[in-house]
């Protein structure tokens, strides 16, 4: 069986604006424990679902995250087949279950996902979010996707590519890079500056970057991606990948993000050079 919440709305389009906001009020009613064959059927029907398999309180929120089973890889990139994904698969060690196209996939701009799912769920939020780096940097795959609380959409039948009922065991996984969680937790270990415990402790600047990133001049916003880099950097709770999963979770809660004038790689590059020199400057 697997654990998710899935949305009761079926879509044959991406859902869009006020359509997203209703499932993801919607989505954390519906808790269900579903045969495989149940979750392929319900993802042919443009049905929504989380990677995570419960969250506390039934709130979608990273922090509640209480454990994951299916873990993903959003492809949208490099234009790939299905013989290039399906190459991918082979030459990883923790087998694919569903591949799918996107909703937006044709035939000159293919955009995948691919779900894999534990025989078990993964509690361990270290590990659990382990896992999803590793599938993230196997198939180069969109950053966003280690958010545990992450919705995906689901796609229309024809884009249906690939479905084997075949799980993998966490605990038997090598090569897995365990790193602090993000968590509340670990900031109230340790003595942080008074504007982060304003921000309630979480020190990831999400609500004033995301109120201004995109309210400002050109120069004002970097400036801001540059002080939120720099903020999680010397707080020393977090990995590169982290800070820039967060910085971009942030700057994409503009919905006018999408006429920004960067890619999202090119944020990726300018928030790692951000890096590379808080870490010559600290050294």
């Amino acid at each position: 069986m697997i654990q998710t919440y899935i949305s009761e709305l079926g879509f044959k389009v991406k859902p869009t604006g006020s359509q997203i906001g209703i499932i993801s009020n919607e989505i954390c009613q519906n808790n269900q424990k579903i045969t495989f064959k149940e979750f392929v059927e319900k993802i042919s029907q443009g049905r929504t679902f989380t990677l995570a398999a419960e969250f506390k309180n039934h709130v979608r929120e990273k922090y509640n995250c209480l454990g994951l089973q299916i873990f993903a890889a959003d492809i949208d990139s490099n234009n790939l087949s299905l013989n290039d994904i399906q190459s991918s698969c082979q030459d990883f060690d923790i087998p694919v279950a569903v591949i799918y196209e996107s909703f937006r996939s044709q035939s000159h701009d293919k955009k995948w996902r691919l779900l894999f799912l534990s025989k078990t769920i993964v509690t361990d939020s270290m590990v659990a979010l382990a896992i999803l780096r590793k599938i993230k940097n196997h198939f180069n795959s969109d950053a966003a996707i280690i958010d545990p609380a992450r919705m995906i959409f689901g796609t229309t039948p024809d884009k249906i590519r690939y479905a084997s009922e075949i799980y993998f065991d966490a605990m038997t996984l090598s090569g897995l890079e365990i790193k602090p969680p993000i968590a509340i937790s670990n900031f109230m270990s340790k003595k942080l500056p008074k504007k982060t415990r304003k921000l309630g402790a979480k020190a990831l600047m999400h609500l004033q970057l995301a109120k201004n990133c995109l309210n400002n001049s050109q120069q004002s916003r970097y400036m801001c991606i540059f002080d939120a880099v720099l903020f999680l950097y010397n707080s020393e709770l977090f990995c590169k990948e982290d800070i820039i999963n967060e910085v971009l979770t942030a700057i994409a809660a503009k919905p006018r993000y999408a006429n920004y004038d960067r890619s999202e790689q090119q944020l990726v590059n300018i928030i790692e050079n951000i890096i590379k020199w808080a870490e010559v400057k600290n050294n």
